[in-house]
């Protein structure tokens, strides 16, 4: 008889007593305190605003809102994986029941009682301190960057702007002359009294795109009245996406520069509970710390004892309000390399042999620091310690071939995928 593990159950054996869905879950899981806590709250406010006699039950606002929330803590957020987690998962199973609640429905519902669902969070929040799984004594805060709804090349500096603006109002002023043509034309035919009953679909669009570019324009208007008469930025001016002007043009950790947004945001350490979020327009991601500590004392009504963060958010001016607040910042100093041998007046010299293995190096790659790396702003051009420059090799599109899909099971016929071209750059 071969030694190995026998499986508890049968896949395909009938069973006479069936095991419970509670039975599943274990005593202690997470989930069963996140249900009781939601049990706790009042919902009647919810509740008043379905219609309870025409259509089918409703699922209640407690079932869909405590997936919802509880996916938040796991990192689910999309509504299609809700509707995964529902089906598949034992957890959300236990949690809704086993009812199958679909995308559309948690899509529907957040776009509904999005603002309640906030309210409901805080007060999870509460609850979680009210029972010790959750403190404030001590947060931690940081931000990352996520790309917006626009193409990394759908953006505009102010002179193309301008030029956009123009050849919009050039083709409004041409479509009215047109419409215009129309309507007289319609009026013989028809008679006086004859008006058209809509305007015409072309002409809505080119408003809703004017409308679109205008909106740029004042954004990019107030970006170069913050950025002033700094000399460390392009002298071409901001860029502006054009499609989601709201978002940045800032720097992607996996390379180069596309529209992005900068959330920030707060946990208490304890538990994990998310205790504040603001979306930066920008890189200064520090700039959230101070107003994220205010925020957080007058919901929860106590300030945060100590605060946690990386390097990044070491500045004076924050430091200083900080402990004004009586907030203790556990930040790390910014790395600094007083003794950096690489800058010298010559940068095609190559730095001095005794004093190379005083070079910067990154404590994380173990390689060197991007200090080691000095910028000639005349020649435009980087210099290794080495004192050779460091030119760019060019740039090559990379191109798959075609990948046939699997064919399916009914026969029928595939058409062949082809991958999108992504360029690539060597430097």
């Amino acid at each position: 008889m071969e030694h190995w593990n026998k499986p508890r159950m049968d896949r395909e054996q009938s069973v006479l007593f069936s095991p419970t869905l509670d039975s599943l879950i274990g005593p202690r899981h997470t989930v069963r305190v996140f249900a009781k806590t939601l049990a706790s709250f009042d919902w009647s406010a919810w509740e008043a605003r379905y219609d309870l006699k025409r259509g089918q039950p409703p699922i209640h606002p407690q079932v869909v809102a405590g997936a919802m929330l509880y996916g938040l803590t796991l990192g689910i957020r999309t509504s299609r994986k809700l509707e995964d987690a529902c089906r598949n998962r034992l957890d959300f199973m236990w949690l809704v029941e086993g009812r199958e609640i679909d995308h559309s429905t948690f899509a529907n519902f957040r776009t509904k009682f999005g603002n309640e669902l906030k309210d409901v969070m805080k007060q999870t929040v509460h609850r979680a301190r009210a029972m010790g799984v959750a403190w404030l004594n001590q947060v931690c805060t940081d931000g990352t960057r996520i790309l917006a709804c626009n193409a990394r090349s759908n953006t505009a500096r102010a002179p193309k702007l301008e030029e956009l603006l123009a050849n919009v109002d050039k083709q409004i002023e041409e479509l009215f002359t047109e419409a215009q043509a129309e309507e007289h034309c319609d009026a013989q035919l028809f008679g006086p009294e004859s008006t058209p009953g809509q305007l015409p679909e072309n002409l809505r669009t080119l408003e809703e795109r004017k409308a679109r570019l205008q909106d740029a324009k004042a954004q990019l208007e107030k970006i170069q009245e913050k950025r002033g008469s700094r000399s460390d930025l392009s002298a071409k001016g901001p860029q502006i996406p054009l499609a989601d002007p709201d978002a940045r043009v800032l720097p992607n950790k996996n390379g180069g520069y596309a529209p992005n947004y900068t959330p920030v945001v707060t946990t208490e350490t304890k538990g994990g509970f998310i205790v504040d979020i603001e979306v930066v327009a920008g890189a200064n991601e520090e700039a959230a710390v101070v107003p994220a500590m205010d925020r957080i004392e007058e919901q929860f009504g106590e300030k945060p004892a100590q605060l946690l963060a990386d390097s990044g958010f070491n500045n004076g001016a924050d430091l200083a309000a900080l402990e004004e607040r009586q907030v203790e910042a556990l930040i790390p100093a910014r790395q600094e390399f007083p003794d950096n041998p690489a800058p010298r007046p010559d940068l095609t010299v190559p730095v001095e042999e005794p004093r190379r293995i005083s070079l910067p190096i990154c404590p994380q790659s173990k390689k060197l620091d991007k200090a080691a790396f000095l910028y000639n702003k005349e020649t435009d051009t980087y210099y290794c310690p080495m004192g050779r420059p460091l030119t760019p090799c060019g740039t090559r599109a990379a191109v798959r071939k075609e990948m046939p899909r699997p064919v399916p099971a009914d026969g029928g016929a595939c058409k062949p995928q082809t991958a999108q071209r992504r360029p690539r750059s060597r430097g």
